[in-house]
């Protein structure tokens, strides 16, 4: 037998060939059950119910622990109803949003169910905090400070004003403006208060100090009953001013000194109202940065009606 063999039909080339197939077919049922890691299950095309892969390729649940001690996973399904609709009825047409985009979050405002938890840093505190709270940081001499400047909508109509500065202080940036709008929803006044009816007070008619012989007369009148009170006027409707920070994002505004003001092309003045708003007035959850990103990145392609159509 020659050299490196084992028997007269095998020999070690043979074997590490053998081996170097098997690994390699390992090796892509590996890489193809880590691709479906993230973007599955797939969802039927029909009834949007996620496919079952099965228990063979089927991949494990991808974990991660987080700082906080708390663990999440990548395999979250998005189960929120979406104001779309088909434009035509076949697999794989496009979709068109049913009211308006940039509030219920679909097409070029579509956000992702991140956590509801504020940020932190490695030192345990909130990551994106307003610069009230932080008085040892300043904007620098040689730049524009945009607090109390006016900020102009794609329209070129003033909207609000800059009340404050959020800034990352983990990474020492300026990641948004806290405005102040011009005109915010006022709550109703308080209802007039209900006049109250004067106090009748009945006449009373002594009655005489000898009592009547006959037995019709009568032996003193009967005091009136007091005049009935109006009944009180219903309260109009309470309309509650919006609560929270409302935020615009740094990198979606262009400051100037001449004239001094904040710009933004991304929506109106009259749509920013409808900006979503944290829920803290000092502090910002991942899923509410998801929301104010996208309501003024959607903004670039739904504010005006113009946008959406062909640039020819």
């Amino acid at each position: 037998m020659e050299t490196g063999a084992i028997t007269n039909e095998i020999d070690v080339a043979q074997l590490v060939l053998y081996a170097f197939w098997l690994f390699f077919a390992g090796l892509i049922f590996y890489l193809r059950m880590e691709d479906r890691r993230e973007g599955y299950p797939l969802e039927s095309e029909v009834t949007g119910e996620p496919i079952d892969p099965g228990a063979i390729y089927g991949p494990s649940l991808k974990t991660f622990k987080l700082q906080d001690g708390t663990i999440t996973d990548t395999m979250r399904p998005d189960r929120r109803p979406l104001a779309l609709k088909q434009t035509e009825a076949f697999s794989g047409s496009t979709f068109e949003p049913t009211g308006n985009p940039m509030v219920d979050g679909v097409g070029a405002a579509a956000w992702v169910e991140r956590r509801d938890v504020v940020d932190m840093t490695g030192a345990g505190e909130p990551r994106i905090v307003p610069m009230r709270l932080l008085p040892e940081y300043s904007v620098a001499e040689q730049d524009i400070d945009p607090r109390g400047l006016p900020v102009i909508g794609c329209d070129g109509e003033v909207a609000a004003t800059v009340k404050d500065i959020w800034l990352d202080r983990g990474e020492c940036f300026i990641r948004y403006l806290e405005l102040e709008l011009l005109q915010d929803q006022k709550a109703a006044p308080a209802p007039a208060p209900v006049a109250e009816a004067p106090a009748v007070e009945a006449p009373v008619v002594e009655a005489p100090a000898e009592a009547a012989t006959s037995d019709d007369a009568p032996a003193g009148e009967i005091p009136a009953d007091p005049a009935p009170a109006p009944a009180p006027a219903a309260p109009a409707p309470a309309v509650h001013a919006p609560t929270g920070a409302l935020l615009m994002p740094m990198t979606m505004v262009r400051l100037s000194s001449r004239p001094a003001q904040v710009k933004t092309g991304s929506i109106r003045s009259d749509q920013f109202a409808d900006v979503p708003r944290t829920k803290s007035t000092d502090q910002i959850t991942l899923l509410e940065e998801e929301k104010v990103m996208a309501y003024y990145t959607g903004g670039y392609l739904y504010a005006e009606p113009e946008r959406t159509e062909p640039i020819i």
